[in-house]
């Protein structure tokens, strides 16, 4: 069983659930409703925000990235709640953290007074205009079948 108390401290206790391996720990983290898929999602987004905390701390790892599939299903409250959450705990450890969106997911509406998530983004990017593309070019992609179909023709 693992249970939060207080920032910064993770009481882990082993149980039957859990084991320790030659060099690898298991264990499971007990979250109420926590067979929801948005749920198991912030059960990851906070142990790897607690992992690049630590990580930070002994000058290793100083960033946490994450693409958009991060938050699928998350509601938009909480997406707004781990964005603050990431945000603040970026500047008191000392980490970058980077997430992708789409624009249509953003939670505008959802975050705090005082915090203004555009003062944050540091790249846009669209699919309107080849320019504003990630690489500057459109990359298609065949499927593989089609490739080896053709080139049994």
């Amino acid at each position: 069983m693992a249970d939060f108390s207080g920032i910064r401290n993770l009481i882990i206790n082993v149980s039957e659930k859990s084991s320790i391996r030659e060099n690898a720990y298991s264990f499971d983290v007990e979250i109420p409703r926590s067979n929801s898929e948005a749920v198991g999602r912030m059960k990851v987004f906070c142990y790897d925000l607690m992992l690049v905390e630590k990580f930070t701390e002994v000058k290793q790892i100083n960033f946490l990235v994450y693409d958009s599939t991060m938050f699928d299903g998350v509601g938009s409250r909480q997406i707004a709640q781990a964005l603050e959450h990431a945000h603040k705990k970026g500047l008191e450890t000392g980490f970058q953290y980077i997430c992708a969106f789409n624009s249509d997911v953003v939670p505008y509406d959802d975050f705090n007074e005082g915090f203004e998530l555009l003062d944050h983004v540091r790249l846009t990017l669209s699919d309107s205009r080849l320019e504003d593309s990630l690489l500057g070019f459109q990359c298609e992609i065949k499927e593989r079948n089609q490739s080896r179909k053709n080139e049994l023709e």
